[in-house]
């Protein structure tokens, strides 16, 4: 990540891919930024990842 951390994510995952941890979640989730018909911001699940140091909660 741009933070310095390392970790595993999905095949699928390219650079620019956000990985974001939801409150009460306990592995961070790989999402891609995209633009709906109206331009409107929709993130696509592109799946879950395993990132160290934040993984269950440790980041919140």
């Amino acid at each position: 990540t741009r933070k310095g951390y390392v970790g595993i994510v999905p095949s699928g995952a390219q650079v620019g891919d956000e990985v974001c941890v939801f409150d009460g979640g306990a592995v961070p989730f790989v999402l891609r930024k995209n633009y709906g018909r109206e331009g409107d911001i929709i993130y696509e699940l592109v799946g879950e990842g395993y990132i160290h140091g934040i993984m269950y909660g440790e980041v919140l």
